[in-house]
């Protein structure tokens, strides 16, 4: 099993440059430009994300979730 496990790819595609200064100013609008983008590329799933967060004490918890009824600019067009 080990063997086959590494025998698959890691982040197998060289991710397209970023740069901060062209970004939109509304996180909402960069979101929307990734989530396309990697749907457009054949990326499985691409709505589905982790969302990870800490409690009062420091413990961090994470979930799984898929997008599918946003509630800012996030809409279909």
């Amino acid at each position: 099993m080990r063997d086959f496990l590494r025998s698959l790819p890691v982040f197998a595609a060289t991710p397209p440059p970023f740069d901060p200064a062209a970004a939109p100013e509304a996180p909402e609008e960069l979101f929307e430009q990734w989530l396309r983008a990697a749907v457009d590329a054949g990326q499985p799933e691409a709505h589905a994300m982790t969302l990870s967060t800490v409690d009062a004490d420091g413990a961090p918890d994470a979930r799984v979730l898929i997008l599918d009824e946003p509630t800012s600019s996030l809409t279909p067009q």
